[in-house]
């Protein structure tokens, strides 16, 4: 396992290019081709607005190379990313070791115990860690393994996504997560240029490693501290093994348990009525109703899921005011106990489409099901019961598969897992090659949507399991997967019913299938393909 991995250099940031197509790229890469890459195809609105503001970070740290943040931003309107900028940042490489032993990059080793305490889950809001109990998957909680990437995401939302609540634990510099307002041009570098705004605060110096110290509390807040600022000492051990990651599915070096401390370097004074005093910072990434100074923040689960708490967004001002299209990140974050619930990514043409915004897949039952979630029906499984037809067709499939395709063929597929079939055009002719030989007419066939994940599920395991078995059981693979459920001793002070089962679906459903076969081989038993065929064909609907 590799002992370096840094954070300028490696690959990890997914984009789409000018020509549609899909790319992984190293931060360095992101900027060299800005001007050729269309936006940040980044799944998790959260991790998108992370990921473009590290990158305002090294823009902002480095635009005294070519005079300024001004000069800089017209030359990103020009759709140009400046030679200057780029090797300046690369001349930094220093600072962003993600296993360097004294300066880890946003890490602090003074953190580290003799055993690392916490889940890695605890830098993503939407993976299951302890209290977290609505909408969660707790079937692995404190164990789910993330890879270095995934790892390498979860670091950067610490400065702009950390919430208060739990022991003690600060929230970002502007307190709980805001809605955020990013305005989008043609390309990746007009989109930068956007965003890059002159601020009334001294620029400042970033802190990329040790313990976070803000220089002080009074004053403005230079415009690098600002983006830096951590409210968490964290520290990683090296990875443990390899394993598929519970986040992108990726098999590769993960890591469990992280070391994830409180920060009390930026627990700010309190007032005489004992509320926090107020930070001189105005972020341009976010919207502030007139004469307050903290960020608007979506707090209402009832008006999220109707979309009431971004409709007031047209009235208000932010610092960014021109963009083809706006991307509105809102991360809805209940104040009872500070834990965000959901988050959601809007585009628009101008802001003041805001007021007019609907959520016409809530329907009519938006209201009731957002102020009841509790008493919503719960989502049960998929059945595995298909008509004979169906079933004929999937028997024939999988007998196609497993006696006609070779082991190139399944490592094209074993490499396909998790991506749609218009995204891997080797593995899909490979898939197309068994499915329209055994498709039935009518409309009792296999599913395409079925047949595509089943396929690359098959290509997981050794070549003697692809044949499955008659008498083969689906029921373990199913009580492998996550529940969406929180153990009942965590209610058990509580008066309230635990929250409603929701199965994951599409690319999450296929990771945990994955996870689930791959713990079914181990233990030498046998996959029943045709019944999960079936089970993937209802849960296609």
């Amino acid at each position: 396992m590799k002992d370096q991995w840094n954070i300028l250099e490696e690959a990890w940031i997914d984009a789409a290019a000018l020509d549609g197509a899909w790319r992984k790229l190293s931060p360095l890469d992101a900027l060299r081709d800005a001007a050729l890459l269309r936006l940040l195809a980044v799944s998790s609105p959260l991790d998108e607005f992370a990921v473009h503001r590290f990158l305002m970070t090294l823009l902002y740290w480095k635009a005294d190379s070519v005079g300024g943040v001004a000069a800089l931003r017209t030359k990103l309107l020009a759709g140009v990313v400046p030679i200057e900028v780029i090797a300046a940042v690369a001349s930094e490489r220093g600072h962003f070791e993600l296993f360097d032993p004294m300066r880890p990059f946003l890490q602090d080793p003074s953190a580290a115990d003799p055993k690392p305490q916490k889940p890695v889950g605890s830098l993503f809001a939407e993976v299951a860690t302890g209290t977290n109990i609505a909408h969660f998957d707790h079937s692995r909680d404190g164990e789910s393994p993330l890879c270095i990437p995934c790892i390498a995401r979860g670091l950067l939302r610490l400065v702009p996504w950390s919430q208060s609540g739990g022991a003690g634990l600060s929230p970002s510099i502007h307190g709980a997560p805001p809605i955020v307002v990013m305005p989008r041009g043609a390309t990746l570098a007009v989109t930068l240029g956007l965003s890059l705004v002159d601020l009334p605060a001294p620029i400042g110096e970033p802190v990329w490693t040790g313990a976070f110290r803000p220089s002080s509390f009074a004053g403005r807040i230079p415009v690098l501290k600002a983006l830096t600022w951590n409210p968490r000492c964290v520290y990683l051990p090296h990875a443990e093994r390899d394993d598929r990651c519970g986040l992108c599915g990726t098999r590769g070096p993960v890591i469990s348990r992280i070391h994830y401390k409180k920060n009390k370097a930026v627990l700010r004074p309190k007032s005489n009525g004992a509320k926090a005093v107020p930070l001189d910072w105005r972020d341009s990434g976010f919207v502030y109703a007139e004469q307050s100074a903290e960020p608007i923040k979506s707090s209402s689960e009832s008006k999220a899921a109707i979309a009431e708490d971004v409709s007031g967004l047209a009235s208000t001002s932010t610092e960014v005011q021109e963009g083809s299209v706006f991307t509105i990140v809102i991360p809805c974050t209940n104040p009872a106990n500070n834990k965000t619930y959901d988050h959601r990514r809007i585009e628009v043409r101008t802001v003041a489409e805001l007021a007019r915004l609907t959520v016409p897949h809530h329907g009519a039952e938006g209201r009731e099901l957002a102020n009841d979630p509790i008493g919503a029906a719960a989502i049960g499984w998929p059945t595995s019961t298909v008509g004979a037809a169906v079933r004929s067709a999937i028997s024939r499939f999988v007998a196609a598969a497993s006696g006609a395709l070779k082991d190139a063929d399944w490592i094209l597929l074993g490499r396909a897992l998790g991506r749609p079939m218009n995204e891997d055009a080797e593995a899909f002719a490979v898939f197309s090659a068994v499915y329209w030989q055994v498709r039935l007419g009518g409309r009792s066939q296999f599913r395409r949507a079925a047949a595509w994940p089943l396929l690359k599920l098959m290509a997981l395991v050794p070549s003697d399991r692809r044949a499955g078995s008659a008498d083969a059981d689906l029921a373990p693979l199913l009580d492998a997967l996550p529940t969406g459920q929180a153990s009942r001793s965590r209610f058990e002070q509580s008066d309230s019913e635990p929250y409603p089962v929701a199965p994951p679906r599409g690319h999450a459903l296929e990771f945990a299938l994955a996870t689930a076969v791959d713990a079914q081989v181990a233990r030498g038993a046998s996959i029943p393909w045709i019944e999960l065929g079936a089970f993937l064909h209802n849960a296609s609907r």
